[in-house]
């Protein structure tokens, strides 16, 4: 008898389909990360800032794609912060932590983005 094995595929997608993007920065300081499925707010001069509270702050758009300040200063990132469409649910972030439902109604409130929950289908068994 062949032994089972389970093969476990890493190909999420955040964005599926009809999105929209607007053209920005997001200033990082040194060593900083921020995450594919942040939300972004509106900061001084027009810069994209990640959001640490949804109860005080009014999110505008999520980060596509994860970006990383390698650098010893801090650093502006010209980005194209995902303003609406659909977006998958379980990958959107709060300051790094899994966005919780409320949080995701907030994003769906203040943003053209329709959240959907997906099953993740990715785990596949042979026997």
């Amino acid at each position: 008898m062949r032994e089972m094995t389970i093969n476990i595929i890493e190909n999420k997608a955040l964005l599926l389909g009809d999105n929209n993007f607007e053209t920005g920065a997001l200033v990082l300081e040194a060593g900083q990360e921020v995450k594919e499925g942040a939300f972004l707010k509106r900061g001084d001069s027009g810069l994209f800032v990640p959001v640490t509270d949804t109860n005080t702050e009014e999110p505008v758009a999520i980060v596509p794609v994860t970006v990383k300040n390698t650098r010893s200063e801090s650093l502006r990132i010209s980005l194209r912060g995902c303003i609406s469409g659909k977006v998958r649910a379980d990958m959107l972030n709060v300051n790094g932590t899994q966005a919780t439902t409320a949080q995701i109604d907030v994003l769906r409130k203040f943003t053209g983005m329709v959240p959907i929950f997906a099953n993740d289908i990715s785990r596949t068994m042979e026997v």
